[in-house]
């Protein structure tokens, strides 16, 4: 699961305006876009761990994943944590929430814990 902390600093970047809003990718550097740089919802939290380069790099999506970002940290989690990922995946991309409307689904609906 996701911390308090953490789930408040990506609820604070997602409105932040610093970041482009993109689809289906976690980040996709300018090379394959038109702008300098898009993120989907989780590719925003994914940035609290670890550099853009990173995030793009294949070692991140094949070994860290988004299982390593929103948990989960026992096997009783899998489920809940799969589905989170999937829910905010689905708002981002098919749905195509804002970064506002995302934040505010987070605020009201990821359990976070104390660290």
């Amino acid at each position: 699961m996701i911390t308090k902390k953490q789930k408040e600093q990506w609820v604070v970047d997602l409105r932040s305006g610093r970041f482009i809003q993109g689809r289906s990718n976690l980040f996709s550097s300018r090379r394959y876009t038109d702008v300098h740089g898009s993120f989907c919802c989780l590719g925003v939290l994914a940035t609290q761990f670890c550099s853009t380069e990173r995030l793009e790099s294949k070692y991140f999506q094949d070994e860290v994943g988004l299982e390593g970002l929103l948990g989960p940290y026992d096997s009783d989690d899998v489920f809940a944590a799969v589905s989170l990922q999937r829910q905010l995946a689905d708002l981002n991309d098919r749905k195509e929430f804002t970064f506002e409307e995302i934040a505010d689904w987070i605020e009201q609906n990821v359990e976070a814990v104390d660290e």
